[in-house]
């Protein structure tokens, strides 16, 4: 896992952060990460979270509470037009994160379609965060 970098995008996001926190990679990618399922339901069911609360599930994923147990590198992208999980979850993400990190907010990208708008943008980012000579992280 030293070795590897873990890549997760909307609930996958969530269960790349879990991994990384129990076995840590050289690297984390989290793409359109949201901050707790129950911060998705009030965005995207206001009024029947108002009226049942969030008590159907019993894993909340509550990224807003692990991510500053967070210890390796970590790269958060999410385009501006997401209309599933909206940009200021990454970005209050991105506020409790420990460095070394970075957020790329790419225009015009919706929920599911950041490497094609982001295009070059977007595999150069990757290609920097990842291309990092790993075993200099350490010092």
């Amino acid at each position: 896992s030293s070795q590897m970098v873990y890549y997760g995008r909307s609930m996958g996001a969530a269960v790349a952060l879990r991994q990384a926190l129990e076995t840590p990679p050289a690297r984390l990618i989290l793409e359109c990460p949201f901050t707790s399922l129950s911060d998705i339901a009030k965005y995207t069911m206001p009024l029947t979270y108002a009226t049942f609360g969030w008590w159907g599930m019993k894993n909340q994923f509550k990224n807003i509470e692990m991510i500053s147990h967070l210890k390796v590198p970590v790269l958060f992208i999410h385009g501006d037009s997401d209309k599933t999980v909206p940009q200021e979850m990454s970005q209050k993400l991105y506020s409790l994160a420990s460095q070394p990190k970075k957020i790329m907010i790419i225009p015009g990208a919706g929920h599911s379609n950041a490497f094609e708008v982001g295009g070059e943008f977007y595999r150069k980012a990757w290609q920097d965060f990842t291309r990092v000579n790993i075993s200099n992280d350490a010092k």
